[in-house]
């Protein structure tokens, strides 16, 4: 049957928990909270600790929270699941938390957007925006023979003229590209305080000779055949930086492929189906090189041929065997595999052995037909097997009160 984990919770807002080990959850589920444990000394809210422990304070938006004791080690983040959409109007929040979105609305037709960093409403940082001209635009606002570090208050009369409307605010990293032909045209970036244009068009690649040591720095080089091939093949040295095309990594692959690795999986066998037959049935056991014949599923694999070294079947389901191939008629189990050694097939034990009674604790209180509830006080753990202890063995079976689900 199912079994339902229930994570930590509550249904009260002003409650959070008092301290969570490293990965552990919990929710509230009143404001749609999600708290993370990180192993940490503290309550984060968006990176950030709260502002005092041991107290009441306002969290994401909700007041008189109460925040617990400092919880050293077990520390955690809290994260907002609910979306709460994003605030906007003309009176900003009085007590925004740290990161909190406003859209100011008050002037009319130029919503601005502004973030709460803790002590002050500050705008977000804008990308570098590009503007772009015409050769004979720049030219004709007065632009000739340019000076690139000299540009900044021409350049924002003309693009300003040319939206008909204010020129903009010139930031770091805005891009201005001037077209055409003309001794003004390129690409110049904007450092703060003046244009910088940038480098010209990428070189031409130029001949790296017969050793592949000259040619045009920055250029990328495709790789000739001869730079793919073995160190033993004849032709010129390889150029150790050039790139691989499409069409040579493929050759590559299709080699790797085409390679004999002496280990074909041929299909599955159920041991358990009568005295055992083959479950399935790859392409590998009717197409391969050379072409196996017999082998299908329901069949027995001694009623196949052709089998190369190395080829086997995987055992799916334990049994005992009885006419087939003759070294196969013994008792099987899931994870065998039945190989091929080119004369004969072998059994190649997994290690896994077929389950057998033994006694759990005492096994007087355990009842499939009996579906309880356990009191949480009443929790103790849950029964695990132990996979460093074998089989029937004591301890194989411990109460634990955690289940880790490891790391990744």
């Amino acid at each position: 049957m199912a079994v339902t984990l229930q994570h930590l919770r509550t249904a009260t807002a002003t409650k959070i928990p008092a301290g969570l080990a490293p990965g552990q959850v919990a929710f509230n589920l009143a404001n749609g909270w999600i708290c993370v444990g990180n192993g940490g000394d503290d309550i984060l809210v968006k990176g950030v600790a709260v502002a005092a422990y041991a107290t009441n304070a306002a969290v994401l938006g909700v007041s008189a929270v109460a925040i617990p004791a400092k919880p050293t080690g077990k520390g955690y983040e809290i994260y907002q699941l609910a979306n709460t959409g994003l605030a906007t109007g003309s009176t900003r929040p009085a007590s925004p938390a740290p990161g909190q979105v406003f859209v100011d609305t008050s002037v009319s037709g130029k919503p601005a957007m502004v973030v709460w960093n803790g002590s002050a409403w500050v705008p977000p940082i804008n990308p570098p925006a590009v503007y772009a001209l015409s050769d004979a635009e720049y030219t004709g606002a007065g632009g000739s023979g340019v000076d690139a570090k000299a540009l900044a208050a021409l350049t924002a009369k003309v693009i300003g003229s040319k939206g008909a409307g204010t020129a903009p605010t010139l930031n770091s990293g805005d891009t201005l590209i001037i077209g055409g032909a003309g001794t003004d045209a390129g690409t110049y970036i904007y450092n703060g305080t003046g244009w910088t244009k940038s480098g010209g068009s990428l070189p031409d690649a130029t001949n790296r000779g017969a050793a592949g040591t000259g040619g045009t720095k920055g250029v990328v080089y495709l790789a000739r055949d001869t730079d793919v091939k073995p160190d033993a093949a004849a032709g010129t040295a390889p150029d150790a930086l050039a790139v691989a095309t499409g069409a040579q990594v493929k050759a590559l692959a299709t080699l790797v492929a085409s390679l004999t690795t002496g280990s074909t999986l041929l299909g599955t066998y159920d041991a358990s189906a009568g005295s055992g037959q083959i479950k399935t049935v790859t392409a590998a056991a009717t197409a391969g090189t050379p072409a196996r014949a017999g082998f299908t599923a329901g069949g027995k694999i001694k009623g196949g041929s052709n089998a190369v070294e190395g080829d086997y079947f995987l055992v799916i389901k334990a049994g005992t065997v009885t006419g087939d191939a003759a070294p196969l008629n013994a008792a099987l189990n899931a994870n065998d595999h039945l190989v091929f050694d080119g004369a004969a097939w072998h059994i190649v034990a997994s290690g896994v052995v077929a389950a057998t009674p033994f006694s759990i604790h005492a096994a007087a209180d355990v009842s499939d037909a009996a579906v309880g509830t356990v009191a949480i006080a009443d929790e103790k753990g849950l029964l695990m097997r132990d996979g460093s202890v074998a089989d029937g063995l004591a301890g194989a079976y411990k109460l634990v009160d955690v289940i880790d689900a490891g790391t990744f």
